[in-house]
């Protein structure tokens, strides 16, 4: 079962992880280079862990109170089959 948690910085090193991994399986960059303009993260920004993996993360930018746009949003392959109701949410 996994767990979708809010951002933490100690979620990074996996999280990059699991981009890069996911990155091999394309032929052309997925991942863009950062730059100033380029935010890092969005506004709200969730991670899913998977027995303490980064299986997938999701972020949205706030457009106004109750609004929003999904920003970035990826999941590891062999875990895209799994229904909602499987994970447990501990997000407020």
């Amino acid at each position: 079962m996994a767990q979708i948690l809010a951002y933490e910085s100690s979620h990074q090193n996996g999280i990059d992880e699991m981009m890069n991994g996911i990155a091999l399986e394309f032929d052309e960059q997925i991942i863009p280079k950062t730059t100033s303009k380029t935010p890092i993260v969005p506004d709200k920004y969730w991670v899913a862990l998977s027995n303490g993996e980064v299986v997938g993360t999701v972020g949205i930018i706030v457009v106004e109170k109750d609004f929003g746009i999904l920003k970035k949003m990826m999941v590891k392959k062999e875990y895209l089959v799994l229904d909602l109701y499987k994970f447990s949410c501990s997000v407020v």
